[in-house]
Protein backbone atom coordinates (compact mmCIF):
# COMPACT_ATOMS: atom_id res chain seq x y z
CA UNK A 1 0.00 0.00 0.00
CA UNK A 2 2.58 2.02 0.76
CA UNK A 3 4.33 2.03 -2.66
CA UNK A 4 0.84 2.85 -4.00
CA UNK A 5 0.37 5.79 -2.45
CA UNK A 6 3.87 6.84 -3.18
CA UNK A 7 3.67 6.43 -6.75
CA UNK A 8 0.49 8.54 -6.56
CA UNK A 9 2.02 11.21 -4.10
CA UNK A 10 4.90 11.39 -6.85
CA UNK A 11 2.38 11.74 -10.33
CA UNK A 12 -1.20 13.07 -9.68
CA UNK A 13 0.44 16.60 -9.95
CA UNK A 14 1.56 15.77 -13.26
CA UNK A 15 -2.10 15.73 -13.96
CA UNK A 16 -3.50 18.94 -11.72
CA UNK A 17 -1.58 21.44 -9.84
CA UNK A 18 -4.96 21.06 -7.82
CA UNK A 19 -4.77 17.53 -7.35
CA UNK A 20 -4.46 16.26 -3.76
CA UNK A 21 -4.59 13.01 -2.02
CA UNK A 22 -6.37 12.10 1.30
CA UNK A 23 -5.25 8.67 2.54
CA UNK A 24 -8.50 7.62 5.00
CA UNK A 25 -8.28 4.47 7.13
CA UNK A 26 -11.44 2.65 8.28
CA UNK A 27 -10.40 0.99 12.02
CA UNK A 28 -11.56 -0.12 14.98
CA UNK A 29 -9.47 1.40 16.85
CA UNK A 30 -8.77 5.29 16.10
CA UNK A 31 -6.80 6.28 19.35
CA UNK A 32 -4.04 3.64 17.68
CA UNK A 33 -4.33 4.83 14.17
CA UNK A 34 -4.18 8.42 15.03
CA UNK A 35 -1.40 7.87 16.69
CA UNK A 36 0.37 5.89 13.51
CA UNK A 37 -0.22 8.38 11.24
CA UNK A 38 2.04 11.07 11.87
CA UNK A 39 4.58 8.03 12.30
CA UNK A 40 3.97 6.78 8.74
CA UNK A 41 3.82 10.63 7.56
CA UNK A 42 7.11 11.27 8.84
CA UNK A 43 8.67 8.01 7.61
CA UNK A 44 6.54 8.40 3.67
CA UNK A 45 7.61 12.00 3.58
CA UNK A 46 4.48 12.48 1.19
CA UNK A 47 4.07 16.08 -0.33
CA UNK A 48 0.91 15.69 -1.73
CA UNK A 49 -0.92 13.38 0.61
CA UNK A 50 -2.83 14.08 3.89
CA UNK A 51 -3.07 11.16 5.85
CA UNK A 52 -6.62 10.81 8.24
CA UNK A 53 -8.71 8.45 10.17
CA UNK A 54 -12.38 8.21 10.12
CA UNK A 55 -13.95 8.03 13.17
CA UNK A 56 -17.31 6.62 12.79
CA UNK A 57 -17.94 3.01 12.07
CA UNK A 58 -15.13 0.85 10.65
CA UNK A 59 -17.29 0.27 7.47
CA UNK A 60 -16.56 3.86 6.50
CA UNK A 61 -19.66 7.08 5.92
CA UNK A 62 -22.70 5.29 4.50
CA UNK A 63 -22.19 7.04 0.82
CA UNK A 64 -18.99 6.44 0.40
CA UNK A 65 -19.38 2.82 -1.52
CA UNK A 66 -16.63 0.71 0.17
CA UNK A 67 -15.88 -2.21 -0.48
CA UNK A 68 -15.73 -4.48 2.81
CA UNK A 69 -13.48 -6.82 1.20
CA UNK A 70 -10.55 -4.51 -0.22
CA UNK A 71 -7.44 -3.80 1.25
CA UNK A 72 -7.65 -0.37 -0.32
CA UNK A 73 -10.90 1.60 -2.24
CA UNK A 74 -9.48 4.10 -3.83
CA UNK A 75 -11.70 7.16 -4.65
CA UNK A 76 -11.49 9.41 -7.60
CA UNK A 77 -12.97 13.04 -6.82
CA UNK A 78 -12.81 15.69 -9.50
CA UNK A 79 -14.75 18.78 -8.99
CA UNK A 80 -16.92 17.70 -5.58
CA UNK A 81 -18.25 14.62 -7.57
CA UNK A 82 -17.19 11.46 -7.28
CA UNK A 83 -16.03 9.91 -10.90
CA UNK A 84 -14.88 6.46 -10.15
CA UNK A 85 -14.21 3.96 -7.16
CA UNK A 86 -11.41 1.07 -7.48
CA UNK A 87 -11.39 -1.50 -5.39
CA UNK A 88 -8.13 -3.43 -4.48
CA UNK A 89 -7.67 -6.89 -2.09
CA UNK A 90 -3.74 -6.86 -3.19
CA UNK A 91 -2.06 -3.67 -4.27
CA UNK A 92 1.24 -2.16 -5.43
CA UNK A 93 2.55 0.67 -7.51
CA UNK A 94 1.60 -0.74 -10.60
CA UNK A 95 -1.53 -0.09 -9.95
CA UNK A 96 -1.26 3.50 -9.49
CA UNK A 97 -1.33 4.35 -13.29
CA UNK A 98 -5.60 3.45 -13.00
CA UNK A 99 -6.40 5.98 -10.23
CA UNK A 100 -4.26 8.62 -12.50
CA UNK A 101 -6.02 7.61 -15.43
CA UNK A 102 -9.06 8.22 -13.97
CA UNK A 103 -8.24 11.68 -12.68
CA UNK A 104 -6.91 12.62 -16.05
CA UNK A 105 -10.25 11.61 -17.63
CA UNK A 106 -12.32 13.35 -15.10
CA UNK A 107 -10.37 16.40 -15.28
CA UNK A 108 -11.12 16.05 -19.25
CA UNK A 109 -14.87 16.05 -18.71
CA UNK A 110 -14.73 12.20 -20.19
Amino acid sequence: MARFMRKLDETLLKESEEAYIVAVWLTDDVDKTKGYLPRAQQSLKFQNTALTCFTGEKAGPKNWGINPDAHLTAIVACKGRVVKKLGYRSINETDAPAVQEALKNAIAGK
